[in-house]
């Protein structure tokens, strides 16, 4: 697949959700998750503007796709750590770099923690 290439994510509300609560949403290779979440209109935050000092855009992705994701990087490791609840799934969806390799990735949104 090329860089331009579009997938797929499952994203939920709510942690187990309920059907109607799950969408996909078409993402783009090389973009952040933070933006492929707001193109699709998805309620989620970003105070800072994706800058990683905030937390607004939190997510929690679900455990089969952590060891698939790259590891978090000193700043935005030390922000999920300060803020309420921290747990291994937590990320920032504005330092997500999606690549195709994600397609399918399924993530909570931070408004349901």
């Amino acid at each position: 697949m090329s860089a331009s290439s579009t997938f797929e994510m499952e994203v939920a509300d709510s942690l187990p959700p309920p059907p109607d609560r799950t969408g996909r949403i078409p993402a783009v290779a090389g973009e952040s998750l933070l933006r492929a979440l707001q193109r699709a209109g998805a309620p989620v935050l970003s105070i800072c503007g994706g800058q990683a000092s905030c937390g607004a855009c939190r997510v929690e992705v679900e455990a089969d796709w952590i060891t698939r994701l790259t590891l978090p990087d000193k700043v935005e490791a030390a922000l999920l750590e300060a803020l309420d609840d921290p747990a291994p799934g937590h990320r920032l969806a504005c330092q997500l770099i999606l690549t195709p390799d994600l397609n399918g990735l399924r993530l909570t949104l931070a408004q349901s923690f």
